[in-house]
């Protein structure tokens, strides 16, 4: 396995969102259901009045707990606590973002598997004369072509060579190095 080294520079606050929302709506959902069920097997057991015996003893005037007092309490917590952990969230992006502005971000050292057979690892890969040489057309394949079914990769590398620059017609480095005079936008009045 390799080793890579990554940098982790920005995280988007929109994306953060959405996974935050869903995810702790879920969270909301479970807690809710399981208090709930914690909240009524205490009322069935009859904890619930003896310890309301022991208040009225002591000289408290009302004491008792409703079920669907108690349900409704708990669907509106679950609720809050879940628009409130993913706004948290989402200021936690914003914070991390800015933070990696002056700091670079956080590094990250990942294994990574070693490619299949066949394909190339990374740019000195690609000049290998033994790599197949793959062409994607589309439509279907044409009965002298031979095709073959490829595995599913996880992440696709694109090595991009820098194209050359090219001079402007005319070569004058006179006027801004325009063609036309200096004259950036044309003959605009």
């Amino acid at each position: 396995m390799a080793r890579r080294r990554m940098v982790l520079r920005r995280i988007d606050p929109f994306s953060v969102l959405k996974f935050g929302a869903v995810a702790n709506l879920a969270v909301a959902a479970i807690g809710f259901v399981a208090l709930t069920i914690v909240s009524r097997a205490l009322l069935g057991s009859g904890l619930v009045e003896q310890i309301c015996g022991i208040a009225s003893d002591v000289g408290f005037l009302e004491c008792g707990l409703e079920s669907g007092r108690i349900t409704r309490l708990l669907a509106v917590f679950a609720v809050v606590w879940a628009v409130v952990q993913t706004a948290l969230l989402v200021l936690l992006a914003f914070l991390h973002n800015l933070i990696a502005d002056l700091t670079g971000g956080i590094a990250v050292t990942m294994e990574v598997e070693t490619p299949a057979a066949g394909r190339p690892a990374s740019a000195a890969g690609l000049s290998n004369p033994a790599a197949p040489t793959v062409v994607a057309r589309p439509g279907p394949a044409g009965p002298n072509d031979q095709t073959t079914t490829v595995e599913p990769v996880d992440a696709i590398e694109a090595i991009v060579q820098p194209r050359p620059r090219q001079r402007p017609a005319g070569g004058s480095s006179q006027g801004g190095g325009t063609s036309d005079g200096g004259r950036l936008f044309g003959d605009r009045g």
